[in-house]
């Protein structure tokens, strides 16, 4: 039966009081450090100091996988390297419901003139992440027409923005250093890189013996719709390659528990890249910036021990929420 604890407060505070090496691995969704719908928290990336504290408290080898965002990811890995870590890989995760969220420029010289706004915000791509506040005007699905220049001066901008449509997030894939060999510390901490074959990507190809033999997973995660555009096009049932997730994770299970955090990501995405960093015997997770507890979920899904981090109170809430219902589920 896992153990699974929830901690209420900041990060770096409640690891200072843990001792050192005792988790074997990392799975977080830290702040993008792009002040996300005005919050707080997303206001700059974790910095040295955090990484410094998440690496003492992992064992030697401990895996790491952190999303990042596409704008600010560099110096969330910079971060991550100078505080001891060994980047390893960044791998992609792309999505086809990304909504592009851009500030059209032609609207913004007529307002210079003098000109009202243009009424309604473009809806997004959800009605959890809507314009407006209020059920009733959410735009969402509603067909927003071409802006139409209402100055002279704004003519020749009609077709300009300022943002492209949001397709893919990174993730990056660090270590901490071994105790001088992978075989060394395998057989001394019970840690060793990444668990490859249960990530396998299933296929149908056969080889001269019958045999299948799956796909060695890669550094590229498809969603359900992306994955279903490269089948498009190449004509295959499944994609071969790539392991897909499920587009969304906001289900009627989430709604019911009242989980609204605005960059909750799919259950199955985290489930499968907790998978990737799963040691043989006595795995433990560490998750410094656990949200809605999407990771603490995970691992009691998949019966292994977890210590989830988070500052905000109501996210703290719905993560005892979730993960209550996660283990009357599991029947643990």
């Amino acid at each position: 039966m896992s153990k699974n604890k929830i901690l209420k407060g900041d990060c770096l505070e409640k690891m200072q009081s843990m001792e050192s090496n005792i988790f074997t691995g990392v799975l977080t969704d830290p702040p993008y450090g792009i002040s996300f719908m005005g919050k707080e928290w997303d206001h700059s990336v974790p910095g040295v100091p955090f990484w410094k504290e998440i690496l003492r408290v992992c064992k030697s080898g401990s895996p790491m996988l952190v999303f990042g965002g596409t704008r600010t990811h560099h110096r969330l890995m910079c971060n991550i390297e100078d505080s001891g870590w060994i980047i390893k890989d960044c791998l992609m995760w792309l999505y086809g419901s990304g909504f592009p969220k851009s500030h059209n420029i032609a609207n913004s010289i007529d307002k210079s003139n003098g000109c009202s706004n243009r009424g309604k915000a473009i809806p997004t791509a959800s009605t959890y992440q809507a314009s407006d506040k209020e059920e009733k005007n959410k735009l969402t699905s509603n067909k927003v027409e071409t802006y139409k220049s209402r100055t002279s001066e704004s003519k020749q901008w009609v077709k300009y923005g300022n943002g492209l449509k949001p397709a893919w997030e990174p993730i990056i894939l660090a270590m901490k250093h071994n105790d001088k060999t992978y075989a060394n510390n395998a057989i001394k901490h019970g840690v060793a890189g990444i668990n490859i074959d249960d990530c396998r990507i299933e296929t149908t190809d056969t080889y001269c013996d019958g045999h299948s033999n799956d796909r060695w997973p890669a550094n590229i995660i498809l969603d359900e719709e992306a994955g279903k555009l490269l089948d498009d096009q190449t004509n295959e049932t499944f994609s071969r390659f790539f392991y897909c997730s499920k587009v969304s994770d906001r289900n009627s299970e989430n709604s019911m528990l009242g989980d609204k955090h605005p960059t909750q990501k799919p259950l199955d995405l985290v489930q499968y890249l907790l998978k990737l960093i799963t040691m043989p015997e006595n795995t433990n997770i560490l998750d410094p910036f656990a949200g809605s507890g999407t990771t603490g979920v995970a691992c009691i899904n998949a019966n292994i021990d977890s210590t989830c981090i988070e500052i905000d109170p109501e996210h703290v809430a719905t993560m005892k929420s979730r993960i209550e219902w996660a283990k009357i589920k599991n029947h643990q």
